[in-house]
């Protein structure tokens, strides 16, 4: 019904939102605001109902609420409600008791929340199906609520929305106000004409939202006294998580060590019931053996020496490792830790053991110490993480061989060569409180226990080299596998959330250079770097050195009486407490710059890992390094972090990274993209799937071998394309989701409404939109801004990009995931649509997994009736065509590890198959969702439909495609064999 107002005057904004700020000092406000509270405290003060009646029967007390606003504001209304909440024990002079004697027809104001309130079936409500009272103003909550109640009562409230004038909200669920007869109140006539000017009702609308934010704001304040700025709110929310975190990682301990104790039981109870067995059996046909045994004449006995003899010499040579390594089913591996008391446990035991299991095999984690006869018997390998030699090890490794159970040394550091036990190799030796006979006398421990073992597994190619090299006596051809030191999904999340922390919490001008060493054994290291930044704080006055200290005592990490130089600049250098591992990541997410210097040339520090660039990059942050091996390689210098060699470069990679902060979020981004993959746990759980494999023979070897070489170590495969782009709007709450949400859009102004509000239909409590406007002409841009503006409280982060030139849909789309936060991101065109529950679903399916990307059932409407996504994958049907669409949850990791989406303006519409075939490429899995449904739309105006099929661009498309992916034979729908008969 389009409400031809009877005054021709035009609300005023200014006059019906004048009375806010008087009413935040009213009791009422200092609680949780109702929804919408702006807008009702507007409404009620100015339509002034006698009596209100309110059916609400959620635990939220919104009818207590309610009635106690229209009191504080002074309205003289009764208010009635459903005695039934069990919140509402507000006096009987506030909140009257709503029974079925008391007619509808005898209210003014009717509020009812359909998302639990059954118009059909509520004996008090029924009536209105067929006699709605007249001159009654309705207000109804939770308009846009997709439960079965709310969808059950909207039919009939949009039959009324065409007899009556009514005004609706979409924030907070949606209200819709609406008025059965001709309202002769001047507000509620105003309110009705805003329908006759748009604009004017978008800004009406807006500026209830956003007083609605600001209420929300206030009285979360006003509860939290003790929280009186904007940082000690980042500080509550910072305490919060790492309070969360720490509750999750002692639910992890627990359930790991009960997990433990559980398997052990129930492994003594089946040995003992088989040794049960076992015994009954041999005392039954023991008389029969004997007799048999009686039988056997002397050249059985002569071949059974023979036997025997055979049998001892393989014995000999098993134990000089000349044996054929082989185990049937590699599924249960135990990380023997020999310093479990130190953060390099973490690295090397309980992370690997969280890949072996994402790869499908049975792993944990025991103490050197506590390892029973029990666990080597349940192993298929042991490895044994920086453990000393003793008879205690000595024992596990014997009776590992008696079992069958193979053994493996791992070590992070050159601990494992005695010879290298000097002040002049390792610096860190004067510094610890040790001597070098007894740094010596622990590295011949640590060798024994190597050379004893089946085989190794070392940090980087460094370390691999000096094992074998230790292994080469008494092993032909030693075996040694590398598993670099890596990060978990929770690292990047905790990596992530910090480093949003640090943008919103910024309060000051000073670039900060941080060196996040954590043990005192670079002295050698940092002195490196101390010229060049003398002359730093000589030059850039704004700058801070970010150093450590013991949290009890205020120790220096590192000795500062070696020095000296630095004495004149106390007031430019930051010191902080050290922290656990897993708060890591709020120390660093404060730097601006992180440095690694490192000796070298030093054969020691030659070996070292690559945490210290990767850690810096998941927190968002460039590193400036020394060019050590394991770091020239894996930093493309200048593009995800610089190389310093000498006190020259140090000075001017570190100076040009201070005087350009685009150049730093540039680096850090691209060193993040960078590490996603080559440092994630699924990158490092196909690799120990492949050293499983590898383990069970030689066919099994030779198979592994081949897919080492064909997939080049599992690099990624490019570093992603992100064309430039600008923020046009942007939210955040601070809080974290699991899921991001992209929706590119080019000239969609028709659908891109549509398309949002899927999205914030969405069931996931909390989630992520970004959506990315690839430089369109016509209004997307203002329409996107504005719904922004009205439904930013439903998202976690919200942000709305705009592309400085057209760039494509592949550029398009690695705007939105570089620009995501999350582990997971949902692919959404503007023109298609999700239905509430497809997020979730599909994220349940790959979450945690190595599965690379999940992808929805889809519904086609539109143009034609069809179905997508119904195919189960299976990468050999990519080498004929695609059949998966676009729209799929892809993992930010999988994402990175393919190089991204191509960006080739004149090859367009394929960059979702290139990807597909991309991950393949390197055994990267997808996965259908069969219940996972979304809706595609089918229209003239497609992308497909006006450029990709186009007998003009196809050929370059698949010339382009056929190109990257030489395995790839597209195969055509085949044509009739009497065409050309019939020419």
């Amino acid at each position: 019904m389009t409400y031809k107002p009877s005054s021709s005057s035009i609300i005023s904004l200014q006059d019906i939102l004048s009375y806010y700020d008087d009413w935040f000092t009213l009791p009422i406000f200092q609680q949780n605001p109702l929804p919408h509270q702006a807008f009702l405290a507007w409404l009620t003060k100015n339509t002034t109902p006698k009596k209100i009646a309110i059916f609400d029967t959620t635990d939220r007390n919104t009818q207590g609420n309610l009635c106690t606003l229209i009191y504080n504001l002074g309205i003289s209304s009764q208010c009635y409600g459903i005695s039934a909440n069990p919140k509402s024990s507000l006096p009987s002079e506030i909140l009257i008791p709503l029974t079925s004697e008391i007619p509808l027809s005898s209210f003014s104001l009717i509020y009812i929340d359909i998302s639990n309130q059954t118009i059909k079936s509520n004996p008090h409500l029924s009536i209105i199906q067929t006699n709605v009272p007249t001159d009654t103003i309705f207000i109804f909550n939770n308009l846009y609520s997709q439960n079965s109640i709310a969808k059950e009562n909207r039919k009939l409230i949009n039959q009324w929305k065409d007899s009556y004038p009514h005004f609706e909200l979409s924030h907070q669920d949606g209200l819709l106000t609406l008025y059965t007869g001709i309202p002769k109140n001047s507000a509620l006539n105003e309110l009705f004409s805003l329908k006759n000017t748009p604009k004017l009702e978008q800004v009406f609308k807006t500026h209830c939202a956003l007083l609605d934010d600001y209420w929300q704001l206030k009285t979360q304040t006003n509860n939290a006294q003790e929280i009186n700025n904007k940082e000690q709110i980042l500080k509550a929310k910072t305490e919060t998580y790492l309070l969360q975190q720490d509750i999750y990682y002692r639910e992890k301990a627990y359930k790991s060590s009960l997990e433990h104790v559980q398997t052990t039981t129930s492994t003594k109870i089946e040995t003992l019931r088989a040794q049960n067995h076992n015994l009954t059996q041999q005392n039954h046909s023991l008389s029969q053996q004997n007799h048999n045994l009686t039988q056997q004449n002397h050249s059985l006995s002569q071949q059974l020496e023979i036997y025997t003899n055979t049998y001892h010499q393989l014995s000999i040579s098993q134990q000089d490792h000349e044996k054929n390594i082989l185990i049937k089913h590699p599924r249960h591996i135990i990380f023997i830790a020999g310093e479990p008391n130190t953060p390099g446990v973490i690295y090397r035991c309980y992370r690997n053991a969280e890949a072996c299991t994402i790869a499908g095999h049975e792993a944990k984690v025991i103490n050197a110490a506590d390892v029973s006869p029990d666990d080597i018997q349940w192993a298929d390998i042991l490895i044994l993480w920086r453990v000393e030699f003793s008879g205690h090890i000595l024992g596990i490794v014997e009776l590992a061989k008696e079992y069958g159970t193979l053994t493996a040394f791992d070590a992070d550091d050159i601990v494992f060569k005695p010879h290298f036990a000097y002040i002049e190799i390792i610096d860190g030796i004067r510094t610890i409180g040790t001597t070098e006979a007894e740094t010596s006398r622990t590295f011949g421990n640590m060798k024994q226990t190597l050379i004893r073992t089946d085989f190794a597994t070392a940090t980087t190619q460094e370390m691999r080299e000096h094992m074998a090299q230790e292994l080469m006596p008494k092993h032909a051809g030693p075996l040694v596998f590398i598993l670099p030191n890596i990060f978990d999904d929770d690292c990047v999340r905790i990596s992530r959330f910090f480093s949003r922390i640090k943008i919103a919490n910024k309060n000051d001008n000073y670039i900060r250079i941080g060196y996040a060493s954590g043990t005192r054994t670079h002295q050698r290291d940092f002195a490196l770097v101390i010229p060049a930044l003398l002359t730093i704080f000589r030059k850039r006055p704004d700058v801070r050195l970010v150093l450590f200290r013991e949290p009890e005592n205020h120790r220096p990490i590192l000795h500062m009486n070696e020095f000296p130089e630095l004495n004149d600049f106390q007031d430019r250098i930051e010191w902080r407490d050290t922290v656990p591992l897993k708060q890591l990541p709020q120390e660093l997410a404060r730097f601006d710059i992180s440095i690694a210097p490192l000796e070298a040339e030093n054969v020691f520090c030659n070996a070292k890992s690559e945490l210290k660039f990767f850690e810096a990059a998941l927190a968002n942050v460039c590193s400036v390094v020394s060019p050590t091996g394991p770091l020239t390689r894996c930093i493309q210098h200048g593009i995800t972090g610089f190389l310093a060699k000498n006190t020259e470069e140090w000075e001017t990679y570190l100076l040009t990274l201070i005087d350009d902060p685009s150049l730093r979020r540039q680096v850090a981004q691209n060193a993040y993209h960078d590490v996603l993959w080559n440092f994630g746990i699924q990158r490092q759980s196909h690799l120990c799937d492949t050293m499983m494999l590898s383990l069970t023979g030689e066919k099994g070897a030779a198979q592994a071998m081949e897919t080492i070489i064909a997939r080049k170590d599992y690099k990624n495969l490019g570093m992603p394309i992100v064309p430039e782009s600008e923020i046009l709007f942007e939210h955040d709450a601070l809080q974290e989701s699991e899921v991001t949400v992209v929706i590119t859009s080019y000239n969609y102004s028709n659908y891109i409404i549509e398309a949002m509000e899927s999205v914030r239909a969405q069931t996931l409590k909390y989630i992520d939109l970004i959506v990315v406007d690839d430089g369109s002409s016509d209004d997307s841009v203002e329409l996107i801004i504005t719904w922004a503006k009205e439904h930013k409280n439903r998202f976690n982060r919200l942000q709305l990009h705009r592309s400085l030139k057209n760039v494509g849909l592949g550029g398009a789309r690695n705007i939105g995931i570089a620009a995501s936060e999350t582990l997971y991101s949902m692919q959404l065109d503007a023109d298609n649509r999700l239905l509430p529950d497809s997020c979730e679903k599909l994220l349940a399916k790959i979450q945690g997994t190595a599965i690379g990307y999940a992808y929805p059932h889809l519904r086609h409407f539109g143009a034609g009736e069809a179905i997508g996504g119904h195919v189960p994958y299976h990468p050999l049907r990519l080498t004929v065509g695609n059949y998966i669409d676009a729209m799929v949850m892809l993992a930010k990791w999988a994402w990175a590890a393919a190089g991204g989406y191509y960006v080739q303006r004149d090859a367009m519409g394929w960059e979702d198959y290139d990807i597909w075939c991309r991950l393949a490429e390197l055994g990267i899995q997808g996965t259908q969702v069969k219940d996972a449904i979304a809706e595609y739309r089918a229209h003239v105006a497609s992308m497909t439909n006006t450029v990709t099929e186009q007998t003009y661009h196809k050929p370059k498309v698949t010339s382009y495609l056929a190109e990257r992916h030489p395995w790839v034979k597209l195969v055509l729908p085949e044509e009739s064999p009497w065409v050309n008969k019939n020419k």
